[in-house]
């Protein structure tokens, strides 16, 4: 059977998006997306739930997102999941698992887009 590692996220960024470059000189953004599950229980209490998720931009898509996306703007992304694992300053073994984007549709309305 084959298998597929596919994402699609619909939420707000959290801050603004990050440029750093890796060791081997090769540019990358990083950022965070929320995204909101709402429910009610057999009681009638509504509930909301946030979940927060890392991304990650590579290329011509990093420079995008550097350049128009801002903390707060609703976007759609799609990417696959990527875990990495490493041990922290303190021995640590550290785990995070992230979207990796490979399309980000920016919703958000610029006013300034038409100048």
């Amino acid at each position: 059977m084959r298998s597929k590692n596919f994402v699609q996220l619909l939420g707000h960024v959290g801050g603004d998006p990050e440029t750093r470059r890796s060791e081997t000189g090769e540019v990358f953004v990083t950022f965070s997306v929320a995204t909101n599950s709402r429910w009610t229980d057999r009681s009638g209490t509504e509930h909301e739930e946030t979940e927060w998720h890392d991304v990650i931009c590579f290329g011509g898509l990093a420079d995008l997102v550097a350049k128009f996306v801002k903390k707060g703007d609703p976007v759609l992304l799609e990417g696959r999941l990527r875990t990495r694992t490493w041990t922290d300053q303190a021995g640590m073994e550290r785990r995070n698992t992230g979207i990796v984007a490979r399309d980000v549709t920016f919703l958000a309305r610029r006013e300034d887009a038409a100048a």
